[in-house]
């Protein structure tokens, strides 16, 4: 199913929130391969990640809930701008 879904709207950028941890991954839309991972940890602070175009892969970015209640020591909350008029915030 995400496949198909993924080659029928073949986005530029995905955000999930399935993990307890921030990830960064690039993945080629024809084989669903990640090709780079990069871990986004508390000591990664005002990092910014400028994503181009890129019609054979998309990028992943794993977003934690924000929650006292997961259980972990170190919550943080992020920021995308895309293009001039689109912000998102978590």
């Amino acid at each position: 199913m995400v496949f198909q879904v993924l080659t029928k709207f073949q986005p530029v950028v995905v955000f999930s929130g399935h993990k307890h941890s921030a990830f960064h991954l690039e993945t080629t839309l024809d084989t669903l391969f990640v090709s780079r991972v990069i871990a986004i940890t508390p000591q990664v602070k005002n990092h910014i990640i400028d994503v181009e175009y890129q019609p054979d892969s998309y990028h992943e970015f794993v977003v934690p809930t924000c929650s006292y209640r997961m259980g972990v020591p170190n919550m943080g909350y992020g920021i995308a701008v895309i293009g001039q008029f689109y912000i998102s915030i978590w």
